[in-house]
């Protein structure tokens, strides 16, 4: 049986639409500036591409998947099946 949760989170006073269906998680942010802002705590490439691999890594075990929204499209996931998205492909992520 699938469960949803809506809960609605503020980093940095930007709403951010946290829902899960099942095993899929799924951020909802207002622009791409505010997605980007989740990454800020890991400045650098290197560190940020060591971040997704551990997130992936971890959903994938877990059996979960995590998608980022932008206005409600899709521009990253993670977790089971590849990595891919626009904001990973900007991170230097593959």
């Amino acid at each position: 049986m699938a469960e949803s949760l809506d809960l609605p989170i503020h980093p940095a006073d930007r709403p951010v639409v946290v829902n899960s269906d099942g095993n899929r998680i799924v951020l909802d942010f207002p622009n791409l500036k505010a997605a980007f802002q989740l990454l800020k705590p890991w400045s650098g490439q290197a560190k940020r591409v060591e971040l997704a691999e551990r997130i992936h890594e971890a959903l994938r075990l877990a059996g979960l998947s995590l998608e980022v929204k932008v206005q409600g499209k899709p521009v990253a996931e993670l977790g089971s099946g590849e990595k891919r998205g626009l904001i990973l492909r900007l991170l230097g992520i593959r």
